[in-house]
């Protein structure tokens, strides 16, 4: 079977959409922070702080400002939430609530 070029620009174009800007999947961009913020507060603020008006964490873990400078992609920052080390807690996060969590941690990045 051979594609037009009609046909593999529609490819293309149905690719790039899903990929979305600069390669990021779609679904981390349309993510809502806020949510995030909510499962962050949640699950990670008794260790990490999650923003600049948290008064207490642990000395011994990074910031989401620090984690949300890094270059994460959804599938690395899926990667490492849900294999975490000791003492992290195992997460049990759906693909939605890792994108918000991402999202926010984006948001933290200097």
């Amino acid at each position: 079977m051979r594609l037009s070029g009609t046909g593999i620009a529609l490819g293309l174009s149905i690719a790039w959409l899903a990929l979305g800007v600069g390669g990021q999947p779609a679904a981390a961009e349309s993510a809502d922070a806020a949510a995030g913020r909510v499962l962050a507060e949640r699950w990670c603020s008794g260790c990490h702080l999650v923003d600049a008006q948290q008064l207490q964490g642990n000395d011994g873990v990074p910031t989401f400002r620090s984690i949300g400078a890094k270059p994460w992609t959804e599938a690395s920052f899926a990667a490492a939430i849900t294999s975490p080390h000791p003492p992290m807690p195992t997460l049990d996060l759906t693909r939605k609530e890792i994108a918000e969590l991402l999202a926010f941690v984006r948001s933290r990045a200097p």
